[in-house]
């Protein structure tokens, strides 16, 4: 996320310079460089430490400075991540590690301690209502999202959440009407709407997120 930059087309340009030197980078480690539908590499790296760490090098090369100019902001896809043992178990496919609730979020949250992480979404599975107030009370200070999909499609997750968590709801351009409609069923059954992220991605270039002041739309309101 290029935090630092004073403008949108200066933070398009600053992301466009990090991906090219992302892909020198991968290139010359022999690694994949070739792009997904949403135009992100998918190199075989070896955990979430050396990816992290690659995308910071790519910052460093374009000549930015990550914590200062640009923050990370993770997809982390636990939601995929289904265990035989059910609801708060999580089992990572490419490393086949076992995880509870409480090591995934003791897992971010030393990455967080680590790293420039400014946002997390998909941390923890839709329905782990416990795990979630759990990664909030740890990591609150940071945009923490459920997965998008699940939860723009109807809303119908979001009664389930009422009174256990914070709901913060993401502006995207292109889903307009049903993220509103997630954050009117979000104020009927009492959940807290703290802060509206606007996403915008650039297919084959890169994605940023920047933070906007909280909409002064309510379900009482056109």
């Amino acid at each position: 996320m290029p935090v630092g930059a004073p403008t949108f087309k200066e933070a398009l340009r600053w992301c466009a310079e990090v991906f090219h030197n992302l892909a020198k980078i991968l290139k010359a480690k022999g690694l994949a460089t070739s792009v997904g539908d949403e135009g992100g590499f998918a190199p075989n790296l070896s955990s979430d430490d050396e990816t992290i760490e690659t995308i910071l090098e790519a910052v460093k090369a374009a000549g930015y400075e990550p914590g200062k100019d640009f923050m990370i902001a993770m997809d982390a896809a636990s939601s995929e991540w289904k265990s035989e043992k059910g609801k708060g178990f999580y089992h990572q496919p490419k490393s086949g590690r076992d995880f509870t609730s409480d090591e995934l979020i003791q897992h971010w949250a030393d990455l967080v301690e680590k790293y420039p992480i400014i946002s997390i979404e998909d941390a923890l599975d839709e329905e782990d209502w416990e795990g979630w107030q759990k990664l909030t009370a740890k990591l609150g200070g940071k945009h923490l999202t459920a997965d998008s999909i699940r939860w723009y499609a109807n809303g119908a997750e979001v009664p389930q959440a009422a009174g256990k968590t914070t709901v913060k709801v993401e502006i995207d351009p292109s889903m307009l009407n049903a993220t509103f409609k997630v954050y009117a069923v979000a104020s009927y059954n009492g959940c807290t709407v703290t802060s509206n992220v606007l996403n915008v991605t650039v297919s084959g270039v890169s994605s940023a997120s920047f933070s906007s002041a909280r909409s002064d739309w309510s379900p009482n309101t056109r």
